[in-house]
């Protein structure tokens, strides 16, 4: 199981996504434009499913509309 843990703001990353697995490991997914409508903190998410749009938020506002992934 997959959960995003964190849907919000933050200075450098912008519009920011934290997935967290059952196992505990993290996927940190920044900069976006905005998030996929009806995805909220705690909702299961599966491969596949549409988490949010790139963009260029946060300290990327300079920058062309990418992803910033993390792990």
């Amino acid at each position: 199981m997959t959960l995003p843990s964190f849907i919000g703001d933050q200075n450098k990353g912008g519009h920011v996504l934290w997935l967290t697995t059952e196992g505990g490991a993290s996927f940190y997914y920044a900069h976006l434009d905005r998030w996929a409508p009806g995805l909220y903190e705690g909702m299961e998410v599966q491969s596949g499913d549409l988490l949010g749009y790139v963009g260029n938020t946060g300290n990327a506002r300079t920058t062309p509309s990418h992803l910033h992934f993390g792990i």
